[in-house]
């Protein structure tokens, strides 16, 4: 390993470049995909202010949670992908313990769909 001091501050700030280029590439990676679900939903359009809806995207993971960059990176690719007045009444918020209650509800659903099979 490289002692910290010999290491050139060209090659630091080259380091931090890439780091924000892999950020904001994985960032928009993720907007891709949120919006992929919003047009599966039909959310991605309003074709009626007065059944405008609010869509509620829960989010968990340290990455988006703790390293706000990403977080700003994420909601500028989704302004730059969603018409403008859809962007709006997109709502990301932070869930909390998001996998296990995700785990939660399959193995519920998967309990539900195997008693309707076997008619208990």
């Amino acid at each position: 390993m490289v002692p910290k001091n010999e290491i050139s501050l060209e090659k630091k700030r080259l380091v931090v470049n890439v780091c924000k280029i892999i950020t904001r590439r994985s960032a928009r990676l993720a907007a891709a995909g949120i919006l992929a679900i919003l047009m599966k939903l039909g959310r991605n359009t309003i074709t009626n202010v007065k059944e405008q809806k609010k869509t509620v995207i829960a989010i968990d993971g340290s990455l988006y949670c703790k390293y706000t960059k990403f977080r700003g990176y994420l909601l500028g690719a989704l302004q730059e992908l969603l018409p403008d007045d859809v962007f709006p009444t997109v709502d990301l918020q932070q869930a909390h313990d998001g996998s296990g209650i995700g785990a939660a509800i399959i193995a519920a659903s998967y309990s539900s769909e195997n008693n309707l099979r076997n008619g208990t």
